[in-house]
Formats: structure tokens, sequence, C-alpha cells
């Protein structure tokens, strides 16, 4: 009985932050349309196709949006609010941090640029795999965070000494998609 509460309790805890950014993302899409449908009508087509025109144009809006923002977050102002927005999420939203992680490695996957490095970390005769969350190097702690198996969000925070932690040169998103099917490709 206990297995199968972790196991939903895994799943909520996965399903939450997926929810939350399609919520946001069919929010922001509603918004789009309210500007892309009367451009839409001006083409003067059937109810589908027309339907259908004003969505491509209200996704294309948001693409221009996601491209604006892009830069706009590469200019030091705003790259220091958004910072101060980041750290803001990380303690609101469930599984901010892993979502964000995967989605910078599916990004950015050319360039090896993650969020949190991928560390191994020595523990109880083995190893395992984890993200650097923070690192201390005055008294050689480390804090990081060893994703749990299969559901990746549901791992566990821990401090551990520096001598025990080296980095990975694996991808994020190759160790989170090895972990879901229980350590299958990682070697």
């Amino acid at each position: 009985m206990s297995m199968i509460r972790a196991t939903l309790v895994g799943g909520i805890l996965f399903l939450v932050p997926l929810g939350v950014l399609l919520l946001i993302f069919s929010e922001v899409m509603e918004l789009a349309l309210v500007f892309a449908q009367p451009i839409a009508d001006w083409f003067k087509v059937d109810d589908f196709v027309g339907l259908a025109l004003a969505h491509l144009i209200a996704l294309a809006i948001l693409i221009v949006i996601c491209l604006a923002a892009g830069l706009a977050a590469k200019s030091v102002i705003l790259s220091k609010q958004m910072d101060r927005l980041d750290h803001a999420f990380q303690g609101v939203l469930l599984g901010y941090m892993l979502i964000k992680t995967l989605i910078a490695g599916e990004i950015s996957a050319e360039k090896e640029e993650v969020t949190r490095p991928v560390v191994r970390v020595a523990v109880g005769g083995g190893v395992r795999f984890g993200f650097e969350m923070e690192r201390d190097d005055e008294t050689g702690e480390v804090i990081v965070y060893l994703p749990g198996t299969p559901d990746p969000g549901t791992g566990i925070v821990m401090s551990v000494s520096s001598d025990v932690v080296t980095k990975s040169n694996l991808p994020a998103t190759k160790v989170l998609k090895s972990i879901r099917f229980y350590g299958h490709d990682l070697a």
C-alpha cells in the first residue's frame, strides 16, 4: 500500500509542474488569439480554415514574443531582474528547477549548457548521478539534488563533502531520461 501511495504522490509531483506549464500556455494562447482573430478575419475564409489560421497566427505571435523576450533577457538590467524572479519561482513552484534544467538542456543541447551541472556523488559504496545546486568553497560543502527513479521529480537534496562530488560530462537531458528508465543507456 505504501508503494502505491509513494508512486501516486510521485506522479502528482511530476504532473503538477507540467499542468502549470500547460495552463499558462493555454492562457497565453487565448490572449494571443484575441489579437490573431481580427487578422485572420481579413482573409475571409470558412469557419474551420479561419479558426486554424487564427491559431497559426497566434502561434506566430507567441514565437515572435518569445524571440523578443530572449533578446531582452540578454540585456544586463533585465537579466538581473529575471534572476530575482527565477529565484522566487524556485521556492514556489514544485519541480521548477527540474523543468528548467530539462528545457535548457533541450534548447542548447549542442552547447551542453544546463542550469545546474550534472555531478556524480559517491554514496554508500556506489555512485549516484545528480545536480549540483550550490557549492561553498570555504567549507567544502556541496548541496546536490539526487533525482529519484523512475520519476526524477521525487529525488532528495543532500549536503555532502566536495571530495565525494565529481563533475560529469553527460548532458542533463540524457541523465534525466536514463533515470526514468532505471539507468538504461547511461553507461
